[in-house]
């Protein structure tokens, strides 16, 4: 890979992954409100701003798989169309414990407690609590434990759906210094009073983005939203905060990609470096979810690489 980026462009990528997006863009662009727009995408599920140190890379790894212009997160059909392949079982159910004999995967205790037996094991659910809690921690190093500990995963947005199908999507994020004066509220522990949204249309309804709040946010979330979308301000909302992300969607404190996409938790250091390879120091035991690489935005890459790294060994072994 640096062969092919040659010395210039290697330069120019370690020059350009640390920088602020607000920076990035001040190089690029004159209008504010382009650059509140593109800007956003820096900040997406993170507790930073855009004059953050790292948040341009967080702005080029949503554009990754996007056609050209559009810095957006596309959402994938990817459940649905596993779901209808032939010969595929999917179950809805909760999982209590993972079983470990020896350093070795050996299944899954359902909630229900039904035992699944099984010698692989790929979780989608967020590494610490993989690893702390459905599993158990000492059959980990205990410093590669107390690092797994230490994931942070803090969620800064909702989601809230009116009954109300608005016609067209809408970003309210005017400039880059609105998007750092919505950040500074939830350093504090408020909820911004002039939030970054982003509302689209979805089955029967209008579903928005709301950032930022803090995980045990309330009811301005909902009045915040309806000052801004003024055609939304009769409608009945229904408001999903962190806390509620984390009880209903199985998000950790609301994070939607299971660890914070920041630059010390991304590439091969995602979630932990030692954990980047998908393999647990569990035998059998992968990670799959968004909160390895790449991480969220990019639907179904990280599950596609762990398969790969598990067809791997599996073909090393002679399986």
């Amino acid at each position: 890979r640096v062969r092919r980026l040659g010395r210039q462009g290697m330069e120019d990528l370690m020059r350009v992954l640390p920088m602020p997006v607000a920076e990035l863009l001040d190089d690029w662009f004159e209008c504010d409100a382009l650059k509140g727009a593109l800007g956003a995408m820096g900040i997406l599920h993170l507790q930073q701003g855009p004059r953050s140190a790292g948040t341009a890379f967080r702005l080029l790894h949503h554009h990754v798989g996007s056609p050209p212009g559009v810095f957006r997160p596309p959402r994938s059909n990817l459940g649905a169309v596993l779901r209808a392949l032939p010969g595929l079982e999917t179950r809805s159910a909760a999982v209590a414990r993972i079983n470990v004999r020896g350093g070795r995967v050996a299944g899954v205790v359902l909630a229900s407690g039904e035992q699944i037996e099984a010698s692989l094991v790929v979780s989608a659910i967020d590494p610490r609590r993989t690893l702390l809690e459905l599993a158990e921690p000492g059959w980990l190093d205990p410093e590669l434990a107390r690092a797994v500990s230490h994931i942070r995963r803090r969620g800064v947005a909702a989601r809230l759906f009116f009954k109300r199908r608005e016609a067209q999507s809408v970003v309210v994020a005017p400039s880059l210094d609105y998007l750092e004066r919505a950040y500074d509220e939830v350093k504090h522990g408020r909820v911004s009073r002039q939030p970054y949204l982003e509302a689209r249309a979805v089955d029967h309804g209008t579903e928005v983005h709301f950032q930022y709040t803090p995980y045990a946010g309330g009811s301005e979330i909902a009045e915040a939203t309806r000052r801004l979308l003024p055609g939304l301000a009769d409608v009945e909302a229904s408001v999903l905060g962190p806390r509620e992300l984390e009880a209903r969607e199985g998000w950790p404190q609301g994070q939607a990609y299971h660890a914070e996409l920041a630059l010390d938790q991304a590439l091969w250091m995602r979630p932990l470096p030692q954990l980047a390879h998908y393999r647990t120091p569990i035998d059998g035991l992968w990670l799959g979810g968004p909160g390895t690489h790449p991480g969220g935005g990019i639907a179904g890459a990280a599950g596609y690489h762990c398969a790969r790294a598990v067809l791997a060994q599996l073909s090393k072994r002679g399986v």
